[in-house]
């Protein structure tokens, strides 16, 4: 039997921002809105299981990147 294709949600959310942005867009998260979940939900809708790679969830680098992104280190 045949594996479903799958996909990571993390990536395809990285991957809309890029084509809205390509298209003079700019794309802005929203409060209280769990895009990972709808990404998931995108995914599942044709047909592809949704598979997050574990880079993708676990703290890899030792909070560089969180620590990038609020105090600009």
């Amino acid at each position: 039997m045949a594996s479903k294709p799958n996909y990571d949600p993390f990536k395809l959310l990285i991957d809309v921002q890029k084509l809205l942005r390509s298209k003079g867009l700019d794309p802005q998260p929203v409060d209280g809105v769990d895009r990972v979940s709808l990404a998931r939900n995108l995914l599942q809708a044709y047909g592809i299981e949704s598979v997050a790679q574990p880079e993708s969830v676990l703290d890899l680098d030792g909070h560089a990147g969180y620590n990038r992104r609020i105090h600009g280190d």
